[in-house]
């Protein structure tokens, strides 16, 4: 995948700050040691001059030179074997005074055998689904400030009211959020405007973010609309946004079936659901429409996989919007 030079920029920089952290956690750890510790610290040095020690017999042109190598490996061995030693028996561990990199793979550089490290990789997948999502109301929603008072009381023909729906709504999609792993099941959010499905679909965002899992969230329309520039050669090549939107962690595409139609849109909502589905990533999908406007709006193989492999959460009632302006 290709990525744009401020998006590389970027993932640079914060690998050169971990490294730089990795080497300051280490210097500290030397000064506590030389401190607290003065016969590790010896030991320390002594191993610290192994490189200097090997330089010198191979300089020397002893006769005995590989005698003379095999002892300094010895002799460094056991200073190595008794520091140890002596950090575990002073409370401390072993590799105390060894420095921890973020990632032991590629030394926070970001490369091995110069191509990128799946650290690398994972962080410049961040850095672009942050960007993709600077545009969402991310912070604005959350469990806490979704109030049920909104919903009516007043049971339907089946002895159901919205605000039951929506208490069972609620439970479901918190418990979602809670325990989301690579193996929670897909979202079908379906109900009327202003039912709480962009809400609720925020708040899970928010929680599963806070877990560290790469999430993507935004309208249909902007997503395919992006993906279609960039399709096209209306946009810009590095930013691969099909690419982003099939291998994040949870993908959260809001208001389905508010893009005009068009065969290249159908196919893409197809090919997201599929690949993601087949792939066995999550995904949430809210939309305003009925199951019959879907059905009328998109191909068979696009609603039954919504209906049948999608958990599907209905929304009913008013619009909160209409009813807060009203409680005004």
């Amino acid at each position: 995948m290709a990525y744009d030079r401020e998006t590389l920029n970027r993932a640079m920089v914060i690998l050169g700050e971990r490294k730089q952290n990795a080497k300051l956690m280490l210097e500290q750890n030397q000064l506590i040691i030389a401190q607290s510790l003065p016969e590790v610290d010896k030991l320390r040095r002594e191993i610290s001059q192994t490189g200097i020690s090997l330089a010198r017999i191979v300089l020397s042109k002893d006769s005995d030179m590989q005698s003379s190598l095999e002892n300094l490996k010895n002799s460094n061995l056991k200073a190595q074997e008794q520091m140890k030693k002596l950090l575990v028996k002073n409370g401390l561990p072993e590799d105390f005074l060894q420095i921890q990199y973020t990632c032991s793979k590629c030394k926070d550089t970001g490369y091995v055998d110069n191509k990128k490290c799946d650290c690398l990789i994972k962080l410049l997948s961040e850095i672009s689904a942050k960007k993709l999502n600077e545009q969402s109301p991310l912070s604005l929603c959350s469990f806490d400030n979704f109030s049920l008072d909104y919903y009516s009381t007043d049971a339907n023909e089946q002895g159901i009211s919205p605000r039951k729906v929506a208490q069972n709504v609620f439970n479901y999609c918190q418990k979602y959020a809670q325990g989301f792993n690579q193996n929670s099941p897909s979202i079908l959010m379906i109900g009327g405007t202003g039912l709480g499905k962009t809400h609720l679909s925020l708040a899970i965002a928010n929680e599963v973010l806070k877990k560290g899992y790469a999430v993507i969230y935004g309208s249909c329309q902007d997503i395919l609309r992006k993906i279609e520039k960039e399709h096209f050669g209306r946009g810009e090549q590095d930013e691969q946004t099909l690419e982003l939107v099939l291998n994040s962690d949870l993908l959260i595409l809001d208001d389905l079936g508010s893009e005009y139609d068009s065969s290249f849109y159908t196919s893409t909502v197809y090919n997201i659901i599929n690949s993601r589905t087949l792939a066995g990533k999550s995904t949430i999908i809210s939309t305003n429409l009925s199951a019959k406007e879907l059905e009328g709006k998109y191909q068979e193989r696009v609603t039954s996989r919504l209906f049948t492999l999608f958990t599907v959460l209905r929304f009913f009632g008013k619009d909160i919007r209409q009813v807060k302006k009203l409680s005004k």
